[in-house]
């Protein structure tokens, strides 16, 4: 257990959302208030994630908004006596100047899921079809750094909603993998949501209390609930799950992180995210017994509609 008086850190995840992050925040807070400020999304748009996405590879980011000057700098009171706990997705495109600003204070966790359930969890919320909102946050194949820049014009006008959320989990995935290597000098822990929300998760949920310097608390790892799932957003029945075979990059990235595409993950997305043909949202009953007791963890993540 870290000291009182122990060096204090930030700490940031770097994910494609869709990954339980809100559960992270809202448990951490819960359970470590005293020893932590944790948020969610203190940004979306005001972290214009995507333009300082493109200024970094372009080797040009030096300076930030007034907005994010002025968060940093609260980041930066905050671990003279707390640690500083950031779970959401939006920091991507501007973390690797925090990792610069606040070396020898910084952490990341790479907190990653499978793809494609990802992605069409990302589908329903339209992360491709929301304006300004998209132009601001979603990576697009023009954007400078992208490693699937041939899917540029045409070809990505003509993709589906699915596939353009598969290009961004093979992008801000690949951008987690490189952002590691780039600043390998940064503590980093890998999550992989699948080990960590199950029922065997708390060796994983360790492993994370222990990187982020804070004890381990039964209240983190004890409650277990039963639940009936209602979910409300849905996509349409012609969702073409195997479509991602088009992108060679999304294969590789699948198989890099450990996935695959097989019937159950078919049944699976369809079950949770496709809508049956006459139009009414599913409501999917987990089949739980007395003995199969489901985590908090896992509950309250699917409550929230990942």
């Amino acid at each position: 257990m870290a000291g009182k008086h122990s060096l204090k850190h930030a700490t940031f995840f770097i994910s494609t959302g869709r990954c339980g992050t809100q559960w992270f925040a809202k448990k951490l807070s819960t359970h470590y208030h005293d020893l932590a400020v944790v948020r969610h999304e203190p940004f979306q748009v005001e972290y214009a994630p995507r333009f300082y996405f493109a200024e970094y590879h372009r080797k040009k980011l030096v300076n930030v908004s007034h907005a994010i000057e002025n968060h940093l700098a609260f980041i930066r009171d905050t671990i003279q006596d707390l640690h500083y706990i950031e779970t959401g997705w939006p920091v991507y495109g501007v973390l690797p100047l925090i990792l610069s600003r606040f070396e020898g204070r910084v952490r990341v966790v790479h907190l990653y899921r499978h793809p494609l359930k990802v992605a069409a969890s990302l589908a329903t919320h339209k992360v491709y079809g929301r304006g300004e909102w998209s132009e601001a946050v979603s990576i697009s194949p023009s954007d400078y750094g992208v490693v699937q820049s041939y899917l540029e014009g045409d070809r990505w006008n003509l993709m589906s909603e699915f596939e353009k959320c598969v290009f961004w989990c093979t992008e801000v995935n690949h951008f987690a993998v490189s952002l590691r290597q780039s600043f390998s000098n940064i503590p980093w822990l890998s999550i992989k949501f699948e080990d960590v929300f199950s029922k065997n998760g708390r060796g994983e949920l360790g492993k994370l209390v222990n990187f982020l310097s804070l004890p381990e608390r039964q209240g983190f790892f004890n409650s277990a609930i039963q639940k009936t799932e209602k979910y409300s957003l849905t996509l349409d029945d012609k969702l073409e799950i195997r479509s991602f075979e088009k992108y060679p990059k999304a294969v590789e990235h699948m198989e890099q992180f450990g996935y695959q595409y097989d019937a159950q993950i078919d049944v699976e997305i369809r079950r949770r995210y496709v809508k049956h043909n006459n139009g009414n949202r599913k409501e999917v009953s987990r089949g739980l017994h007395r003995h199969d007791v489901i985590p908090d963890l896992l509950a309250n993540c699917l409550r929230l509609g990942i």
